[in-house]
């Protein structure tokens, strides 16, 4: 490997955005989430700067810090040990490489903030269980955040990443001692976030990831395919909904607010969340999503799901526990708005 060739100030960053840019890493994404606050790239000229700033680059975007020493060589991503991959479709797992590193560097930064202990996760029916005992009709979004939270299970939401990259639906992995569950996407309603979470946690509480650094759940929209999708799915349903298959099916012809008051109904007498009832009808029945997603609106007037979650991540961490760097990434990455 050559040595870190030192640049001259500003026109060697220019060289190194150019190199981050054939990734997909845009200079202003780079120098929103990955920099320092304050950033000049004049700076760059001071060699010591320089080689923090490459170290700082491979932590925070999953980057291979040898091709990033080396001026002449292409960049890297950063291995992320074994990855268990689960698609539906014709996905290749390369299309989410960009989201790897970030999302295990948003993982560990998180879990160095939280000092509770980890707890047994529960059966489906008995998580369901404990969630209702506590007060609560339903297993909603900001129940279930709360019972995660309580097993000691980080959840965040990664609100930036880049513009190019292919975005999973989630992913799963062990930080610190913990699960983590990242949520990648930004769904129209709340109830989205929720299957999606509630399938994450039956990833986890099945041991799927197993002794693989990651899980990612490519895409929650179809039906599952594969022994651990339909365990997850089995999981998240029971969850949810009491039972593994409830058998949500909307008469014909609802639209926007008659599927919406249907769902309601439902939902206040089974004790489940009318937006699941919605979204589990429509899967059933192979619906139209763009009517559940109008439905799902006349249902739900609580504030953007991924701020929920961010909420809750705001206040369940420490982050004075946190090193300077990651606070200031996870700060960026999970917390302000995008």
């Amino acid at each position: 490997m050559k040595p870190t060739a030192v640049p001259d100030g500003a026109s060697g960053m220019r060289a190194l955005y150019r190199r981050l840019g054939a990734l997909g890493l845009g200079q202003t994404y780079v120098r929103s989430v990955a920099l320092p606050t304050g950033w000049d790239d004049s700076e760059a000229a001071n060699p010591s700067t320089y080689a923090c700033v490459l170290t700082l680059l491979a932590r925070n975007l999953g980057l291979d810090i040898r091709s990033l020493q080396d001026a002449q060589a292409p960049l890297r991503w950063r291995e992320a040990g074994e990855t268990r991959f689960l698609k539906h479709g014709n996905v290749d797992e390369c299309e989410f490489d960009a989201v790897k590193g970030i999302a295990l560097r948003a993982a560990g930064a998180a879990a160095q903030g939280v000092t509770a202990p980890t707890r047994t996760i529960p059966s489906a029916q008995a998580l369901r269980t404990q969630i209702l005992s506590a007060g609560h009709q339903a297993v909603t979004l900001e129940a279930l955040l709360d019972a995660c939270w309580d097993l000691g299970i980080v959840v965040l939401c990664l609100r930036d990443l880049p513009p190019k990259a292919k975005k999973p639906t989630a992913t799963v992995t062990v930080a610190g001692g913990r699960p983590v569950v990242v949520l990648c996407r930004k769904p129209c309603a709340a109830a989205w976030m929720l299957f999606w979470l509630a399938h994450e946690i039956g990833h986890v509480a099945n041991g799927h990831l197993g002794g693989a650094s990651l899980l990612i759940d490519a895409d929650l929209d179809g039906q599952p395919s594969g022994d651990m999708e339909q365990e997850a799915h089995k999981y998240a349903v029971t969850l949810l909904a009491g039972e593994p298959d409830p058998g949500y099916l909307a008469p014909s012809r609802l639209y926007r607010g008659r599927l919406a008051a249907w769902a309601r109904d439902v939902g206040r007498r089974d004790g489940v969340d009318p937006g699941f009832v919605v979204l589990h009808s429509t899967r059933a029945s192979g619906g139209r999503y763009d009517v559940a997603n109008n439905a799902l609106k006349a249902l739900e007037d609580s504030p953007d799901p991924v701020a929920t979650v961010t909420a809750q991540l705001d206040r369940r961490l420490d982050w004075s526990l946190l090193t300077r760097d990651a606070r200031e990434f996870l700060r960026r990455m999970a917390v302000r708005a995008s």
